[in-house]
């Protein structure tokens, strides 16, 4: 390895350690200043995606470094263009442990970073004026140049002059008078045009403010002390004014706290407030009010930094054996780090918040970041950057009829499809919206589920005003508890991507519904199947009851699904190993190896849990899966209810599957609630005595495959367990 290629990765690996977050702690920067020494080995990846990995492991030799950091270094063609993409890693045994970000090197030629705008050095905040000058060049390139901002933005007819109830009126001479903000009551102070105002969207945090209360309600008609707000409100004036905003709607400020009626209203026109705001200012890095908007920053970490690159590998193929040239090495989408993962977007309200607005510039620490429906920018990249849309990965088994921008994406970049279905409604597109919405539907509940919230009581109300404005263009379609009736049957099988959920305690939808459970739910297998996934039951009707019967988006007091379809008995297997025998036991490290004491963590069980399917003898094997809902009781039987077939794509190849709903009986006769989710592969299921009980001997002595094709073609289910039986086909009610 050249001498070039180690002052270069020494240059890299000080810029990447300096500037991510989880990494730059000193006293680990301290210990690179002993011996290092580099290895590296290359091996080919399956993934696509990717021509070559070359892994380089940093390795202190004097022994200071406990654990070893590696850079990955794959490359990829992206448009004829490739791009290398460095890694910094802490791996502990074979496991990564942290995930820093990602920094590219990018050829200076890319068409890509042609946009690149670096940012002055002169502005060492994001409160000064090149900043400013930034999000009113922003503003005024989506109100006069884009096209679809300017439609959606129209207001209808019957709100044509529609303001918020109150708003806050931000005084003109706040430079020579402490008191800059007075409330006022939009209904006592009527106008010809509407208000042009900005919506302030920010974490509450756990400290106490000063809100609006009834008995402060006159004063605040008064006049508001700056000096009496939380700095996050303090910044969001400072920076309305500074873009020649006179209003301000804050919703701590603008609804009176202490009173459930005036907030129950508030809430139903939340959707409206966001709606039509001039723009929203999203205090993304701050995790309470006190946080405030602007933070410092030294813009070379934000811009870069540029590379003489020269390297060469003979164990790559000829194409990608040279590197060399002149790069820029930069922050790989720094919006991830910065505004998806930011405190901001931690909270479920803030979803709808940015969906709904039709503008939002994100105060992060590091710079300003913009989102309109056609345009995502930052400040190095003021008309878009070398992670646009076009560019975006295709997560693994996604089918390829799935459009680029619908498949599932963790990069919190949605606003364009949003805006894109509004837009084919106004072309009169209506086959076009059928089709895209049970993708948008799916990913709009998987990044509003991955979000927090403070009361379980909104969990359908905090999502409830994107639901109305889709509403308005789905005119045949109707909303039940969280899904879309035209596509209900295969949203059904939503699932965690993680942990358990937990039960919402209060209750606000039925088991069925994703908005029963708190935590992030996924409807993947919607994306994951080669074609559209053909449906086996039949959903016979549906009646749920509102709390509020105005409100056909919000909670619920019941809900019952009646369908038909394949129904079969199975039993949850577990088996408990106790091992108390510690390091002499092969289940008592957790990762690595036996031996390595560097990284181990004892076991005191190991759980090998199964579906058995009884009378046929099978029980469920790898790569089939089940999940349950919350932590699994220990069910005497589960009944599944088959949903729906298809093939998907898996490591090894492709396969079919059988996807459906885990269910408890309940009291009452034929009905059920949902405790799980399964998906099984016919082909990989095992034979199981266990399960043998109750087979007759033709059974036994039958091909498994006609065992499996029979799961869901069960005779010995118990009249009390179903309402009406035609064959093999079940009708029951799930609650």
């Amino acid at each position: 390895m050249s001498f070039e290629l180690i002052k270069e990765l020494f240059q890299i690996t000080a810029f990447c350690v300096y500037n991510a977050g989880t990494l730059s702690n000193p006293s680990i920067r301290s210990r690179w200043k002993t011996g290092l020494a580099f290895k590296y080995r290359s091996t080919p990846r399956r993934d696509s995606c990717y021509n070559r990995k070359i892994e380089m492991t940093l390795v202190n030799f004097q022994g200071r470094l406990k654990r070893p950091l590696f850079f990955v270094m794959p490359s990829r063609k992206v448009s004829n263009h490739v791009l290398h993409e460095i890694r910094v890693d802490f791996r502990d045994g074979n496991f990564f442990q942290h995930h820093p970000p990602r920094f590219v090197l990018v050829n200076v030629d890319d068409p890509r970073i042609k946009s690149a705008c670096p940012i002055s050095l002169m502005s060492r905040s994001t409160a000064s004026e090149y900043s400013f000058e930034k999000i009113a060049s922003w503003v005024d390139r989506c109100s006069t140049s884009h096209v679809s901002c300017g439609q959606l933005s129209q207001r209808t007819t019957e709100d044509k002059i529609w303001s918020p109830t109150r708003l806050l009126r931000i005084d003109s001479e706040c430079a020579q008078s402490t008191t800059v903000l007075r409330l006022l009551e939009c209904r006592e102070n009527p106008v010809q045009r509407p208000y042009q105002y900005a919506t302030l969207s920010y974490c509450w945090g756990t400290q106490s403010f000063t809100k609006l209360q009834r008995n402060n309600l006159s004063d605040f008609k008064q006049g508001i002390d700056l000096s009496l707000l939380p700095k996050t409100f303090t910044d969001a004036t400072i920076a309305a004014r500074k873009l020649g905003i006179c209003y301000l709607w804050i919703d701590a400020l603008c609804i009176i706290q202490d009173s459930p009626e005036d907030w129950a209203q508030e809430a139903v026109m939340m959707a409206k407030v966001y709606s039509y705001s001039t723009l929203t200012l999203a205090a993304a890095a701050s995790k309470s009010s006190d946080g405030g908007l602007f933070y410092e920053r030294d813009p070379l970490l934000c811009n870069g930094i540029k590379l003489s690159v020269n390297w060469h590998n003979d164990l790559l193929t000829a194409s990608d054996r040279t590197v060399q040239g002149e790069y820029y090495c930069i922050r790989w989408d720094p919006w991830i780090t910065s505004v998806c993962r930011s405190p901001l977007k931690q909270r479920a309200w803030v979803f709808q918040e940015s969906l709904l607005s039709p503008r939002t510039v994100y105060f992060a620490s590091d710079q300003l970041y913009w989102e309109c429906g056609e345009l995502y920018a930052s400040e190095v990249y003021p008309t878009g950057g070398p992670w646009d849309l076009e560019f975006r990965e295709r997560r693994f088994g996604t089918a390829k009829r799935i459009p680029v921008g619908l498949q599932p994406s963790d990069d919190g970049r949605f606003k364009h499809i949003y805006f894109a279905a509004f837009l084919e409604a106004i072309d009169g597109n209506c086959m076009q919206i059928t089709q895209r919405l049970p993708y948008l539907w799916a990913n709009i509940v998987s990044q509003y589920s991955s979000g927090e919230l403070t009361f379980e009581d909104d969990k359908l109300i905090a999502i409830s005003g994107v639901a109305k404005r889709l509403a308005t263009i789905l005119k045949d379609d109707k909303y039940i508890a969280g899904f879309w009736e035209s596509n209900l049957a295969l949203s059904l099988l939503w699932t965690s991507p993680h942990s358990y959920h937990k039960r919402i305690s209060r209750y606000q939808a039925p088991s069925w519904s994703w908005a029963s459970v708190s935590g992030r739910v996924e409807m993947d297998l919607m994306f994951r199947s080669h074609e559209p996934p053909n449906i086996t039951i039949e959903i016979l009707n549906v009646n749920v009851g509102l709390t509020n019967m105005r409100e056909s988006t919000g909670s619920l007091t019941s809900g019952v699904l009646r369908v038909k379809g394949g129904l079969c008995k199975t039993y949850h297997s577990v088996i408990w190993k106790k091992d108390i025998r510690g390091p002499f036991s092969p289940f008592f490290y957790d990762r690595g190896q036996l031996g390595k004491t560097t990284n181990y963590s004892w076991l005191p069980y190991q759980k090998d849990a199964c579906l058995l399917f009884k009378t046929r003898g099978l029980a469920t094997w790898f790569p089939s899966k089940f999940k349950f809902d919350e932590e699994p009781k220990k069910y005497r039987e589960i009944y599944c209810l088959e949903v729906a077939t298809g093939r998907v794509t898996k490591s090894w190849g492709d396969t079919g599957f059988v996807a459906g709903l885990m269910l408890a009986p309940t009291a009452v006769k034929g009905q059920y609630s949902r405790i799980g989710y399964f998906e099984l592969v016919p082909d990989g299921m095992r034979r199981s005595w266990r399960a043998s009980v109750g087979m007759s001997l033709r059974r036994i002595a039958g091909s498994r495959k006609a065992l499996e094709s029979e799961l869901f073609k069960s005779e010995d289910i118990d009249p009390k367990y179903y309402e009406v039986r035609d064959g093999d086909q079940y009708t029951i009610s799930i609650v």
